[in-house]
């Protein structure tokens, strides 16, 4: 689920903010070996963006994720930084973004709780493919690399490409797929 709100999208000052928050969840139960198995990830993200001059932007965002398989119960993420518009067209666009982090982690069981700082870095590309119904029909690939300062093992890699169809002047529907490493 993705809400947003864009406000002043003609300005190229401060009037002109966006608002998003995507929420994800996947819960499925698989019986291997005769062992039923359950797996549930959940994720979020905030993201406000304050632009500043042409494409230039400031962001606060705030990440929150769970994952069984893993054995994290949370992972939780603060910060921000600045971003730009790489280019961007009628018909496709660049966005380019870093970000200071501070990022912890909560495991079950005996593992310790960790926390530190880091930094994320991520681009965006989207390209609209064609018209329905007089709407974009949009293909976004994204890449995010969260490096953590001083801790040269604390890293992750995250690629998304979603495929984003209208189905009315405001609802969307989208299929993502999504790998992390």
């Amino acid at each position: 689920i993705g809400v947003g709100r864009e406000q002043n999208q003609e300005r190229t000052d401060w009037r002109h903010q966006a608002t998003t928050l995507t929420l994800g969840a996947v819960n499925s139960l698989t019986e291997q070996g005769g062992t039923a198995l359950r797996y549930h990830r959940y994720d979020g993200m905030f993201e406000h963006r304050v632009y500043l001059w042409r494409g230039l932007y400031t962001n606060v965002v705030a990440v929150g994720y769970s994952n069984s398989s893993d054995g994290m119960y949370l992972q939780q993420a603060y910060g921000g930084g600045l971003g730009v518009w790489a280019f961007r067209n009628d018909r496709q666009s660049l966005d380019l973004t870093g970000d200071f982090l501070y990022i912890a982690e909560h495991f079950y069981g005996p593992s310790p709780s960790v926390s530190f700082a880091g930094a994320s870095l991520r681009e965006k590309y989207t390209v609209k493919l064609a018209e329905v119904n007089k709407l974009p029909l949009e293909l976004a690939e994204s890449v995010s690399y969260i490096p953590a300062f001083n801790q040269e093992q604390a890293w992750q890699l995250l690629g998304v490409a979603i495929l984003t169809v209208p189905i009315t002047a405001s609802w969307n529907a989208n299929l993502t797929f999504t790998d992390g490493y």
